[in-house]
């Protein structure tokens, strides 16, 4: 028996926080049956080994989100803490030695200076009139007129060489480093963490975070070199639908502190400042979506340097880490290697994924290699670049320096692919010398399941890729069009992504960006970090920043995260954010009036529009699959035109609902009594002016029945005649869904838990155009933006691959085939209800809950259901059988056969 996965904020020995009450927690990895902690002590010493908290024994079973109570920390400073604990099977248990370090707290400690190129850049931005029209003109399918920003620049190498003494030992070395951009840091040509696009994708104008590097292995006594790369990245690179550059700023900067303890307590610093220098580095140029030009033969030529200049940038924007990086997550090799009908060599992965190819070459200096990427080949397979918008060309050049071998990887772009065409490569093209680096956050997998069938198992690795690639230091909406933060997506899919992957850190970390992008006025904004190109798109496209559902992620999101790791603070921090939503959305609702007709006289009715959230624009149950053109191309707008009154009604009171159940959390009775107050008026508005006493909804779409059904939007008596309809409205789309991106989310609950189970099963089986199962038969390895990304005679549209949304069945399987279920916040009690009844032979899986692993194995054999289960220490499970009948486990492992 012994404690495990002991973590600071959530990380394992974390450095470089600016949390000054972090919170720790552990798991005890029990090896018997009915294991609970009756109490535990914290004890945390300095670096002097001052003890500067001790919690003392805490009688109590609380073993995660345990929060500092010690003396104030100081910044720069190391801290151990070991870790106590007594179980009730008289166990005493220990952790010790654990770590966390301070990162830099004060703006006063920084000596370092922003520093940036002398020449003045002349800035590449488009004219961004009409910008609105040539949006809309895309989503309805129209050529457009419009060339964006092409300016591309060199990327530049800042240095600087110093001295380490040589008669001293050193006892501490840590190098402080930011930038506005993304930057590589390299101590003597060594790069101390290979962690990419640092300092990440924030909201540059108000928070910029910088990382803490441990440089001591990397430093000799004499002289040594520090260098650091900047590339545009977000800060200046090209992003978004319509690609615009600058969208934060047109210059560069880097920030670079290097702060040295000797054992004998004297201290150097190196800091960024007019004295480093800089030239320009083989990256010929790289940006974030275009790709990236890379020529060796500049590695040895003889280097211009150039002085630099400090930029006079503050420090209040500063903040140190929170979250993981972005790192390397995995290898792939290529599956095989085609040549196309046209002549080209293609590499196909198997996979469409996220990330760079690294390539292995030999040949004569100056030749040029071009690697260019797509997610999927034409139906004749030849390759082609099915994204659509501007600057997606997705292109690497590498060119070579003509020694024996070399080695290329491209450092400052990433691409969505699956494919690679390969041109001018010299000798043949073989599959070894070819990997794709995958890239994405480095959250833990915390989630799998296999099933007995191996289209539902398909489908299972088709979330998980398409969620893999879009956790890429935000939640992005897809990796190879936009790389955008659309909050919509994430209030669809946050769930699922938590069932597989531990994305706590992450989500908190984009939560706190959020907070900073929020208007005055409390409005939440459709993208976050919510770049100038987007904000002057979306205000011209739809006279709003906004819409219900995206701009609701500030509520549901906290409330999510709450639920899955059982840490309040996260409620804490966003409580002020949510409250001014709620103030704005209650105010454009209340303040809107759109009438039917004959309710012009109507005193009930004027009342009524008080809760109806039924003006300006929203992007309703965006995409629902039937709402096309006469192309057969989805009708983006006429999906919002004609569900965005009912869909963000039924979102309004979802969040009310939240909030108030908050609020009741946070002690705060008056704003739970009114937000339920709130609640039951919107929902009986809803009731009375969209629903009549048939049940029918007056705009009879399928993602309507199920966002009334899941928001408890009619009364219970109703409840059955809104389901009915909801069946009927599948079974005569040929046994097919058509929700859209707001109501998918909630259609599988919705039909099991209305009495629909054999509905329920129809869908998830269902193998013609719409369905899940119908991207499985068109190969698709990730999942599609569209449920017609591929037409069912094969021919590939202009669309995205990899959009996690529609995935967020991932949630319902997990809860209802595999059978795992929370009771209280943290999984703390924990429900097992596997349904049986969904033909299925067998399922296992697990969880990694934050009290460590539950796990789930059933089949069917010989008439029997033979399960297997294993509960974490200190949590609580129940075994719900077919009849209802409900068995308390406790924790520990069990096996279970019933008839």
């Amino acid at each position: 028996m012994r404690l495990t996965d002991v973590r600071c904020n959530s990380l394992k020995n974390p450095i470089g926080i600016d949390d000054i009450r972090p919170v720790f927690s552990w798991k005890i990895d029990a090896g018997q049956n009915d294991v609970y902690q009756l109490s535990y002590r914290i004890q945390v010493r300095d670096e002097e080994n001052n003890l500067v908290w001790d919690s003392r024994e805490m009688h109590s079973d609380q073993s995660v989100n345990v929060v500092y109570e010690g003396n104030r920390l100081r910044g720069k400073t190391a801290y151990i803490y070991d870790v106590t604990v007594k179980t009730n099977v008289g166990s005493v248990l220990y952790s010790k030695g654990n770590t966390f370090e301070m990162g830099i707290l004060n703006e006063s400690e920084w000596v370092a200076k922003w520093i940036g190129r002398q020449s003045e850049c002349v800035s590449g931005k488009t004219d961004k009139q009409d910008l609105g029209k040539i949006l809309i003109d895309m989503m309805e399918g129209k050529d457009v007129d419009f060339t964006p920003d092409r300016k591309l620049e060199a990327c530049n190498t800042y240095v600087k060489s110093f001295a380490v003494s040589e008669t001293k030992l050193l006892k501490k070395a840590r190098a402080y480093v930011s930038a506005l951009g993304v930057y590589e840091l390299k101590i003597n040509g060594e790069i101390p963490c290979d962690v990419r696009f640092a300092p990440e994708f924030t909201d540059y104008d108000a928070y910029v975070e910088y990382q803490t590097y441990d440089i001591i292995p990397f430093l000799n006594g004499g002289l040594n070199t520090i260098e650091i790369t900047l590339a545009d990245g977000w800060y200046k690179g090209k992003f978004g639908m319509l690609g615009f550059g600058e969208n934060y700023g047109s210059e560069l900067a880097a920030l670079i502190q290097i702060e040295m303890l000797y054992e004998d307590g004297s201290r150097d610093i190196i800091a960024s400042d007019e004295s480093f220098r800089y030239y320009t580095s083989p990256y010929v140029y790289s940006d974030i979506m275009i790709g990236e030009r890379y020529d060796a033969r500049l590695e040895n030529a003889e280097k211009t340097y150039y002085p630099c200049k400090e930029l006079g940038i503050g420090y209040e924007k500063l903040h140190g880490i929170c979250a993981e990086p972005v790192i390397v997550t995995q290898r792939l090799a290529p599956k095989a290697i085609l040549t196309s009908p046209a002549g080209d060599t293609i590499l196909d992965f198997g996979q469409n994924i996220v990330g760079v190819v690294e390539m292995r070459v030999s040949g004569k200096a100056g030749t040029e290699v071009k690697l260019e990427h797509s997610e999927e080949l034409e139906l004749s397979e030849n390759f082609a670049n099915f994204i659509d918008g501007f600057n997606r060309d997705q292109t690497d050049y590498y060119v070579l320096k003509g020694v024996f071998e070399e080695v290329y990887q491209p450092k400052f772009t990433f691409h969505g692919f699956r494919y690679v065409r390969v041109s001018n490569y010299p000798g043949e093209v073989k599959a070894e010398n070819f990997t794709a680096c995958v890239l994405g956050t480095a959250c833990a997998v915390s989630g799998s399941f296999t099933t007995s069938n191996s289209k539902l198992n398909q489908l299972q690795s088709n979330i998980q890729w398409s969620q893999r690639g879009n956790l890429l230091s935000i939640p992005t909406d897809c990796p190879q069009r936009e790389r955008a933060g659309w909050t919509g997506d994430a209030w669809v899919y946050g769930e699922t992504c938590c069932f597989n992957q531990d994305c706590q850190n992450f989500f908190k970390r984009w939560l706190r960006n959020m907070r900073e992008e929020q208007f005055e006025d409390g409005l939440i904004p459709i993208i976050v970090p919510y770049s100038a190109g987007y904000k002057d798109i979306q205000l011209q496209s739809f006279g709003t920043h906004t819409s219900a559902g995206w701009g609701d992620i500030i509520v549901a999101l906290p409330w999510y995260l709450y639920q899955i790791y059982g840490d309040k603070t996260v409620l804490e921090e966003n409580y002020e954010a949510m409250l001014k939503w709620m103030g704005y959305v209650e105010r454009e609702a209340s303040s809107g009036v759109n009438l039917k007709e004959g309710e012009e006289d109507d005193p009930d009715a004027l009342e009524r529009q008080k809760y109806l959230w039924n003006t300006n624009f929203h992007f309703g149950d965006w995409l629902y699959p039937s709402c096309s053109r006469d192309n057969g191309e989805s009708d983006m707008l006429g999906s919002a035109t004609t569900t965005k009154e009912h869909v963000s009604t039924a979102i309004y009171a979802n969040s009310t609902e939240i909030v108030s159940k908050v609020a009741e959390l946070l002690g705060d009775t008056e704003r739970q009594q009114y937000y339920s107050k709130l609640n039951e008026n919107i929902r009986h508005a809803f009731a009375v002016e969209y629903v009549d006493d048939q049940g029918l909804i007056d705009n009879d779409l399928q993602g309507l029945y199920v966002m009334a059904l899941a928001m408890n939007m009619v009364e219970d008596e109703k409840r059955p005649l809104l389901a009915n309809r909801l069946t009927e409205l599948i079974a005569e789309n040929d046994g097919c869904l058509d929700t859209g991106f707001m109501s998918i989310k909630f259609l599988m609950d919705v039909l099991t838990e209305n009495g629909k189970k054999e509905t329920a099963k129809e869908i998830l089986y269902q193998e013609k155009f719409p369905s899940w199962l119908y991207e499985v038969n068109h190969n698709a390895t990730t999942i599609w933006e569209r449920w017609n990304a591929i037409l069912p005679d094969g021919t590939r549209t202009v669309t995205s691959y990899n959009h996690y949304a529609f995935g967020c069945i991932g949630d319902w399987m997990y809860r209802n085939l595999l059978g795992i279920r929370r009771l209280k916040p943290g999984y703390k009690k924990i429900l097992i209800k596997p349904d049986f009844d969904f033909g299925l032979e067998s399922v296992s899986g697990s969880y990694e809950s934050v009290y460590g692993t539950i796990a789930v194995k059933w089949r069917l054999e010989n008439g029997c259901k033979k399960v297997y289960i294993r509960i974490p220490a200190n949590t609580v499970a129940c075994l719900e059988y077919p009849d209802g009948t409900c068995e308390t486990l406790g924790n520990g492992e069990f096996e279970r056969t019933f008839s």
